[in-house]
């Protein structure tokens, strides 16, 4: 069976961290972006089963990000 894979994307490394952290105990692929428009791209080339994303950042908001993609 194939393993689920997420991304999380946020500004904070340390939430990254936590995430990541908790994905990795459950066995879920996880790759992390600081940078929205870069996890955009990926997402637009890769199958993905999760997004976490942060609401609030510098960039764009998680829900601008989520309209995008």
């Amino acid at each position: 069976m194939e393993k689920l894979k997420a991304v999380s994307v946020d500004d904070s490394k340390t939430i990254i961290a936590l995430i990541e952290k908790y994905l990795i105990e459950l066995d879920i692929d996880i790759k992390t972006f600081l940078d929205p428009f870069e996890a955009i791209e990926y997402i637009k080339n890769n199958k993905i089963d999760f997004l976490f994303t942060d609401y609030v950042m510098p960039q764009v908001n998680g829900i601008d990000l989520v309209k995008t993609i």
